[in-house]
Order: C-alpha cells, then structure tokens, then sequence
C-alpha cells in the first residue's frame, strides 16, 4: 500500500479550507431539496385530493418554488454537526465572549424602530389603507415564533460561522462585504414555476430550481434590492463584531423580521413613489438611506465608545 508523502506541497488539507466545506454543504442541501421536494409536494396534493381542508389548501398556495426553498433551509440542517465543528475550531478569540441575555432584549427594541421608521415615513407621504389582521394574537405569535427562528439561523450561519471563518484570513471590513455579499445571493429564488396545467411535480422541476438558484438566481433581478439586502447584512456584521455577541445581531435580525411581517400584512399602498416605493420594503432609495444611517451611526457610536472606555 502506498503511503501518502507527508508534508508534500501537493497533499491538500481540506481542513485549512473551511469555505469550501460551506460551499459543499450549501450545494449538497440543494442536490437534496431537488430530490425531496418534488416527492413532499405531491404528498401534499395526494393529501388534498383525499382530505381537502384549510391546511392543504394553505400549503399548496405557497407553490412548488416555497417548497424547494423550504425544504433547501431544512436540507442545511443536516449539516448541523459538521457545521458546529467548524464554528467551534474556526472561532477567534477577539469574538469569543459570553452570551449576554441583555443584549438581546436591547437590540430587539433597536431593531422595532427601524422597520416603523421606514414605512412610518411613507404613511407620511402616500395614501394607504390600514388592515389588521381578525385573529392578531394568532398572527403575532406565529410571526414573532417564525421571526426568531428564521433570524437566529441565518445568524448563526451567515455571521456566527461564514462572517467569523472570512474574519480569520482577511480584515473585517473584507470580512463584512463578503459575508453579506453571500447574505444577499442567499435570499433570492427561482423565478421558475412547474406547469400549472399538471398539479403534480417531476423531478426536472426539482433539478429546474436547482439550476435557476445556482445559475440564474441573479438574472433579472432587481440589483437594487440587492444593495439593500447587502446593506442590511453589512448592518447586521457590524453589530456581531462591535458587540462581540450573536445574541445582538439575533435581536434585530428577529425585530427587523417581525416588524416586516406586521406592516406587510397590515400596511397597503395602492400607489408606488419611487424613492418611497410600495409594499416591499426592498425597493425604495429610503429603505437604503435608513439603513446607511443605521450601520454608520451605530458603528461610529461603538467606536466613541471604546476610545471613550480606553
């Protein structure tokens, strides 16, 4: 048996590489949801056919692409374990400290006044018709339980484990801009939908959607709703770093979320301005300048601070 050469300049340690396990693991979800999915959402249209109610109905509104995108996140969570290990070895002690609860509390209610200030300002200047919702503590407790959910594992993937890997070999400003560069490209989907005339899905829809994510995700986009998905990801990096503590950027990941979903749901503009935009909080020149004035204030005020405390 042949003995690989130790410390030969072609024997590669995929160990050093830990940005190419998380390339790996992300296409491997995708690989999988296009396997799966197909399979979940014609079980849900079997079930609908025997047993018509409300939640089937439900699901199958969502449409075969909110499946896929589902079933991808879900797909991530299999690689919780190796990702634990990365984030355990791969973490700098300049970012090391205990989690404080408090914080979180904190940057919960920092993160409510954004969201309101946006489309505060709006309802200043367009018309709009206000809707709440019949069952609100339903409604709340779902979103604020989806919010938390969705923010602490985008968190801890995009800034506990990508932001703190890219923050080893390069500065955090290089760190900041490629991780939320990623946080971007992460949250767009495929603009491909099956046949509506054929209620049930094939497995070329999976590998469809699977194409279109990986390859055509950024066609046709909006590259200004990029920029603000990459300002919010710049936001939430600079409060992980300056704060040292997940638990900040989780809070006003959470709050950000949750406000969204409120207004989304309640708010309507039947007109569109073009820098105050519409419904969609990802399509105004406002949303960009409030969330600037957010990164910077708050970045220049822990930097007072720490000169200050020095």
């Amino acid at each position: 048996m042949i003995q690989p050469i130790k410390n030969s300049p072609f024997t590669i340690k995929f160990k050093n590489f830990p940005f190419c396990f998380l390339v790996f693991f992300y296409f491997c979800s995708l690989l999988i949801a296009a396997i799966v999915t197909p399979l979940i959402f014609n079980f849900v249209v079997v079930w609908a056919q025997w047993h018509p109610c409300e939640l089937t109905q439900y699901l199958l509104r969502k449409g075969f692409v909110i499946f896929f995108e589902r079933m991808r996140l879900i797909a991530l969570l299999l690689f919780i374990p190796h990702l634990w290990k990365m984030y355990r070895q791969h973490s700098p002690k300049k970012l090391a400290t205990d989690c404080d609860g408090k914080i979180f509390g904190q940057f919960f209610i920092l993160g409510c006044f954004l969201i309101p200030m946006i489309f505060g300002i709006k309802m200043l200047i367009l018309d709009f018709s206000l809707t709440i919702s019949p069952r609100l503590y339903f409604f709340l407790g779902k979103s604020l339980l989806g919010a938390m959910a969705l923010s602490f594992l985008e968190e801890w993937l995009f800034r506990g484990l990508i932001f703190k890997i890219l923050l080893n070999p390069v500065k955090p400003f290089l760190a900041t801009i490629f991780s939320s560069l990623l946080f971007a490209y992460f949250h767009f989907r495929p603009h491909y939908e099956p046949n509506p005339s054929s209620r049930f899905a094939t497995l070329g829809d999976g590998f469809h959607c699977l194409y279109e994510v990986t390859f055509r995700s950024l066609v046709g986009i909006s590259w200004f709703k990029f920029s603000i998905i990459f300002s919010l990801g710049c936001l939430l990096a600079t409060v992980y770093f300056r704060t040292r503590n997940l638990l900040a950027s989780v809070g006003l990941h959470g709050a950000i979320v949750f406000t969204l979903m409120i207004f989304r749901e309640w708010i309507y503009f039947p007109a569109t301005n073009f820098f105050f935009g519409s419904n969609d909080l990802f399509n105004s020149p406002l949303a960009l300048l409030v969330i600037l004035f957010f990164t910077i204030s708050f970045s220049a005020y822990y930097t007072h601070f720490y000169s200050q405390k020095s």
